[in-house]
């Protein structure tokens, strides 16, 4: 059971996860905001759209053993790795990742830039609904096209002020965010 107070979710990795109902849509843009916290190791995703069967479409941001990982919006296997820094430390860390249709995606990391290509990629396949996961990974793991599999890849940790935006955020409004505080609610 994921402890909630305020806005911060505390989630101790053994099967906690909270879910934003079906409804959740983007189209041309996005901005996922958020601080997390974690000292723990291996797989885990800190948020996730929800994927049905075996095309990938959605999106997830991950740590892997301390190094962060993400799939912006592109469809396809296509993760992005290689983000510089470790992140399991047990302190705070604010990230935002902005997407546009057709152009490109940033990852900020306390405040920073980490990556930015441009993502070439349409929002065809984003536009299902899909529920939007925070603690763990809900993709079909199995591949058939149902949501028969149980969630797995728990985050162990807290993560706070979970912001989804249909807009890309600019420098100056993740700026904003950042200065808001480390997790504090």
């Amino acid at each position: 059971n994921a402890a909630y107070t305020n806005c911060t979710l505390s989630l101790d990795g053994a099967g906690d996860y909270a879910t934003v109902s079906d409804g959740f849509r983007y189209e041309d843009f996005l901005s996922i905001s958020l601080w997390f916290k974690t000292a723990s190791g291996g797989d885990q995703r800190i948020i996730a759209s929800h994927v049905r069967g075996t095309s990938n479409n959605g999106f997830f941001i991950r740590l892997q053993d301390g190094s962060l990982r993400f799939r912006h919006p592109s469809g396809g296997n296509t993760e992005i790795s290689g983000v510089p820094g470790t992140w399991n430390d047990g302190l705070w860390h604010h990230l935002v990742l902005t997407w546009e249709e057709g152009a490109n995606y940033k990852l900020y990391i306390d405040n920073a830039v980490k990556k930015s290509a441009n993502s070439n990629s349409t929002a065809d396949g984003y536009l299902a609904d899909w529920p939007l996961i925070i603690g763990a990974n809900p993709w079909d793991r199995n591949g058939n096209g149902t949501d028969d599999d149980l969630p797995y890849s728990f985050f162990t940790g807290e993560i706070a002020k979970v912001e989804v935006l249909n807009e890309v955020l600019d420098a100056t409004a993740v700026d904003t965010r950042f200065d808001d505080g480390n997790g504090a609610c």
